[in-house]
């Protein structure tokens, strides 16, 4: 099934899925990293996560957030290995979190009209990625 979705277009198999905003904004974050990461060093995440992907032997949690949403940066556990990518929809919004005692880098998605939104990252507390 094809819907119209923000001025492009979205395709599902199951004619009752709904595009998922947060899935969409993840994906395309990890479209930045996917020549470094494995074809199947990716899947779905547990909330609060949307993707989850490893890139040289370290996991890497994609988490996209709104406005409104600060508080679920508490719900973020500190693992060793595990990084945070934390998609903003502006990057104002990050002076706001309670960050986890993790490395985070913080991502906004802006679509311009292009085929491709731009993808901006900032660097965060302890962040390497």
């Amino acid at each position: 099934m094809v819907s119209a979705v923000s001025g492009g277009y979205y395709l599902g198999i199951n004619p009752m899925d709904k595009p998922d905003q947060r899935m969409i904004y993840a994906v395309w974050v990890l479209l930045r990293f996917i020549d470094q990461v494995g074809p199947m060093d990716h899947y779905p995440a547990s909330y609060p996560s949307q993707i989850f992907f490893l890139k040289n032997n370290a996991g890497y949690e994609i988490v996209v957030l709104y406005d409104g949403e600060q508080h679920i940066t508490r719900l973020l556990r500190l693992e060793e290995d595990l990084k945070y990518i934390l998609v903003l929809p502006q990057i104002r919004m990050a002076r706001e979190l309670k960050l986890p005692k993790a490395p985070c880098l913080f991502a906004t998605v802006d679509y311009t009209g292009g085929d491709e939104p731009g993808i901006n990252f900032y660097s965060g507390v302890d962040c390497d990625i």
